[in-house]
């Protein structure tokens, strides 16, 4: 059966998305705007009570007002395009808050008006200083944060409070100044004490709790029992004397310690709590005077220990984090420094092993090339016995001179190589370097070894090998020295050369900043076998080079090579 020309059992078409239909995003949105508003309105609600049951005894105005406080909480921590969801969150929760009151609506709705302006006014500001998500990180943001939102703007905001209105039309029950440092007191005092800790509990107390161990639960819930009962044991005695005052403040301080911004403005946030409850009940010290006093020693009291807690927390943690990145730094550093060295000793490493290449290839390739000329040349001299005089020169200067480029390429082989200190040890072929260097230059060389030498390990003999020729090339080069002093001693803790010349010396800080590949390397090579090298020189008297290796290292290296042969 078909109705107009469709069968009934034809699938029915999808809903097209139209103008109505929500998206998936949109839905996110609206939920979390939803618990955002609710959210609001509880902890608006549950503050606002909060706060009239702390009014002293004849008092309008609270102590300390928590309800402002949750509102600017709230919009410090939400985006500015979301502000208008807490904002008209509390509409309900403070009429709710204020059902069992005789104040009539106007007044409620001024109250309304008041609270948006205050807390949208130090809101705005703040954000205006980049304070998007105020963290209270350093004393910068504490002293804007204070500046603004304890001090300034509240000062000014008080002065269109509804019940400064009512003194001044009825000025008889309270002076008009009195009132304002009422109003503006109740709502500073909530803004030090409160906002802070509400602002870290959201921002940074789920991370916290992640990586809080059981140890540090148990230590911040014995400052906690530890605030009460000292509040309501101690202080709130009604003998107590201004000594007791000061009772709380090894816990306080021990919450800035160990726990940072956020311990001890969470501590305070109980500690204030504790203390005014206890004071409405006519318990501890701020009982004896009539209420209105009552109320501002105790926000005088207050600003006094919450100010320089929250100083001294946040210079803790800046300082916390300035030693934490130093570390960070400090251990990358040793990383890169020792991906450095281990580069260095493969590039030494790769450099020896070309040495050697080189060295074989001199020794075993030109230097057989050279002994055919040279052999060559001899059976010429030997074919013609009757050739001119002139002949016999010539061939006589060849010979000579692939013998000399023969011998330069054995000495340069050698330098390359020295296959005497795997054959003879290391003193003596540093015997035969400085030798060879005497003779080649002219220059006197006192060579002296002490100490056993026979188990040097491979690597460190080639270390000062290499040393000992780049500092005696220096000497030929540059340090215009009649004598040199070599001497190589080994001791139970180290193997030391020490090469000291006469020469004219140099300023070290002038050459320090023009220092080639030369010393650089020779510091790496020493580095490398777990050395280390000191320069000594001064303009006119000479220089000094020291180098010295932990004899453990390098009789390890010696043992093990000699367990590999």
């Amino acid at each position: 059966m078909s109705i107009s020309g469709r069968s009934i059992s034809s699938p029915l078409p999808a809903p097209t998305s139209g103008a109505g239909a929500l998206q998936a995003p949109d839905v996110a949105r609206l939920n979390r705007a939803i618990v955002l508003a609710i959210t609001c309105a509880v902890l608006y609600y549950a503050a606002a009570e909060v706060g009239l049951a702390l009014r002293f005894p004849g008092q309008t105005v609270s102590a300390i007002w928590p309800a402002n406080a949750v509102l600017l909480t709230a919009l410090l921590l939400s985006a500015p395009r979301s502000w208008w969801i807490p904002l008209l969150a509390t509409v309900p929760a403070h009429f709710a808050a204020y059902a069992d009151t005789n104040y009539p609506d106007w007044r409620l709705v001024w109250q309304i008006g008041f609270n948006w302006t205050l807390t949208l006014s130090t809101a705005a500001i703040l954000r205006a200083f980049a304070l998007d998500r105020h963290s209270f990180r350093n004393l910068q943001e504490l002293a804007i944060y204070l500046l603004v939102a304890v001090a300034g703007v509240p000062a000014v905001v008080t002065l269109l409070a509804p019940n400064m209105l009512l003194a001044m039309l009825h000025p008889e029950p309270q002076p008009l100044w009195l009132e304002w440092r009422s109003t503006y007191l109740s709502n500073a005092t909530g803004f030090l004490v409160f906002v802070p800790a509400m602002v870290l509990w959201v921002s940074e107390g789920p991370a916290w709790l992640r990586r809080a161990t059981p140890a540090r639960c148990i230590e911040a819930a014995l400052i906690g029992a530890g605030l009460y009962l000292v509040c309501t044991g101690l202080v709130a005695r009604s003998a107590a004397g201004p000594a007791l005052l000061y009772v709380p403040l090894p816990l306080l301080l021990w919450a800035a310690a160990r726990f940072g911004t956020g311990g001890v403005t969470s501590a305070l946030f109980l500690f204030a709590l504790t203390s005014i409850g206890c004071a409405i009940e006519g318990r501890g010290p701020f009982t004896d005077l009539l209420p209105l006093g009552n109320v501002f020693k105790l926000q005088m009291f207050l600003f006094a220990i919450a100010l320089p807690l929250l100083m001294l927390a946040v210079l803790m943690d800046e300082r916390a984090r300035i030693v934490m990145a130093s570390k960070s730094a400090e251990r990358a550093l040793r990383e890169s420094y020792a991906q450095v060295q281990d580069l260095a000793k493969r590039l030494i490493g790769a450099q020896e092993e070309e040495h050697t290449r080189i060295a074989r290839d001199l020794h075993d390739d030109l230097g057989q090339q050279l002994a055919a000329v040279a052999i060559g040349l001899s059976r010429i001299r030997q074919r013609m016995p009757a050739a001119p005089a002139a002949i016999a020169e010539e061939i006589a200067r060849l010979q000579g001179g692939v013998d000399q480029v023969a011998r330069a390429l054995r000495s340069l082989s050698h330098e390359l190589h020295p296959g005497a200190l795997r054959h003879v040890g290391l003193g003596v072929a540093l015997w035969r370097l400085c030798r060879e260097f005497a003779d080649r230059h002219g220059i006197a060389i006192d060579f002296d070894t002490e100490g056993e030498l026979r188990s040097v390990a491979p690597e460190v003999a080639l270390c000062l090998f290499r040393v000992a020729q780049e500092v005696l090339r220096n000497v030929a080069e540059h340090a215009e020295a009649g004598e040199v002093r070599v001497r190589l001693v080994r001791t139970d803790e180290a193997l030391r050369l020490v090469i000291g010349d006469d020469g004219r010396g140099f300023d070290r800080e002038a050459v320090a900043a023009q220092a080639g590949l030369g010393l650089v390397t020779l510091d790496e090579r020493v580095r490398a076998v777990g050395g280390h090298l000191v320069l000594a020189s001064e303009p006119g008297e000479g220089t000094t080079v020291e180098v010295q290796v932990p004899i453990a290292e390098e009789a390890d290296a010696a043992r093990d090579d000699t367990a590999r042969g």
